[in-house]
């Protein structure tokens, strides 16, 4: 048998590339390599892939539909609480801290105390679920409750804001006036304090409730790691409609955009 001895001739591929200019070809030359076949030299023209076509290779064969097993555990949803359990117990009891802290906050008003204990309530009743009949109905539980929370948790953090907004204004004004040596008296500072105090509640307890979301998005991405190649399209098909409405809250809206991620392939 003859050993094949390939040796990678830079200059080769200078000439061939130099050649082509000449002739005013823009079209890159291959790899040019010489191949030593016994007292004889045979030239092969190969084309060496670059990392990023090796990238774009690798993503297109990862996004072919898969031929899937009705009868695999994991098309039977078992898998989500098979191998995920010790994570989702983790997010579930993450979101329970959650709920704790917004219904601890100190909150001025009996309407915004009211409309907190009812989003801790209404959010409450989601989970990804434990039976297979559950998990089915997951991404549209989810996108029915985000529908449901988010006008009330905007609607919260806008007025706190709006407030908040006057309040800097006014103390910016305080702020020059001591800057040029007038007189601020303390009961200034300390009406403008209280009245911060009053609207960063519920402003943060807006925030606590996407912050809750965002859990719910840790458990939504358990499923598309582990649940169905459905669970996946029924995921992709809610929260796609979020990519142009963003969620106000950064660690929310990245979550969900990492639950879309995953969702786009099956392994």
């Amino acid at each position: 048998m003859r050993l094949l001895r390939p040796i990678l001739l830079s200059s080769a591929l200078s000439l061939a590339t130099a050649a082509g200019a000449l002739s005013g070809c823009s079209k890159p030359e291959p790899d040019v390599v010489i191949v030593h076949e016994g007292d004889e030299d045979v030239k092969e023209v190969r084309h060496l892939m670059t990392e990023e076509e090796g990238i774009e290779q690798r993503q297109q064969e990862r996004m072919k539909e898969p031929e899937l097993d009705a009868e695999s555990p994991r098309e039977q949803l078992q898998l989500v609480w098979g191998r995920g359990e010790k994570l989702l117990r983790s997010i579930q009891h993450e979101r329970f801290d959650i709920f704790q802290q917004m219904r601890n906050m100190k909150l001025e008003e009996k309407d915004d105390k009211k409309e907190v204990e009812a989003l801790v309530e209404l959010m409450s009743e989601w989970t990804v679920g434990r039976e297979a009949a559950e998990m089915e109905t997951a991404a549209d539980r989810l996108c029915k409750l985000i529908e449901a929370v988010r006008p009330r948790a905007e609607a919260m953090m806008g007025k706190a804001t709006e407030e908040l907004t006057k309040i800097q204004a006014v103390t910016d004004e305080l702020d020059k006036k001591v800057a040029e040596g007038g007189t601020v008296y303390q009961k200034q500072w300390d009406k403008l304090d209280k009245e911060r105090a009053r609207w960063s509640a519920p402003l943060q307890a807006g925030r606590f409730a996407f912050l809750a979301i965002k859990s719910m998005f840790d458990e939504a991405h358990v499923l598309a790691d582990l649940g169905a190649r459905r669970s996946q399209k029924a995921l992709t098909a809610c929260l796609s409609a979020y990519k142009d409405k963003p969620l106000p809250l950064d660690l929310a809206q990245q979550q969900l955009e990492k639950v879309l991620e995953r969702a786009q392939y099956y392994r």
